[in-house]
């Protein structure tokens, strides 16, 4: 039960991409964020999997597709609600983003997402939302 009342938080918290690749006048203005972000995710990603650096690349940006994907699939129900606070949509976002990128990097190497890598992966996480809602902030 506790899983359904935090869908839509989750969902509304991962519209942070989905501002960008579906606005086109957002997009068009703010592209350069996505490959950035996954720069900043590559060297944790690299880290933890310990495989090729083309394994990855691939990796870093399978669990960026499959997170994007999910938050808009869950989008569509909260469609209606509020506006969320800044803190509260870069909280939820960074967290939701790497439980669901933890989880697709345990595909990659099983086992690989556990109480050492979240850290760090909570963290590139961090560092990525969070230049995303600033060039959101500044750019839109």
């Amino acid at each position: 039960v506790f899983i359904f009342l935090l869908w839509p938080v989750v969902a509304r918290a991962d519209a942070v991409w989905q501002a960008i690749f579906l606005e086109r006048e957002i997009f068009i203005r703010t592209w350069w964020v996505i490959p950035v972000g996954l720069a900043i995710e590559y060297p944790v990603v690299f880290w933890m999997l310990k495989r090729p650096r083309r394994k990855a690349v691939e990796a870093t940006i399978v669990m960026n597709i499959t997170s994007f994907l999910f938050g808009t699939v869950l989008q569509a129900p909260t469609l209606g609600m509020r506006e969320w606070s800044t803190a509260a949509v870069f909280l939820i976002a960074i967290i939701g983003n790497t439980f669901i990128e933890g989880l697709v990097l345990n595909r990659y190497r099983p086992g690989v997402f556990n109480r050492k890598t979240f850290g760090p992966l909570l963290g590139v996480n961090a560092v990525s939302v969070g230049l995303t809602l600033a060039v959101l902030f500044c750019f839109v």
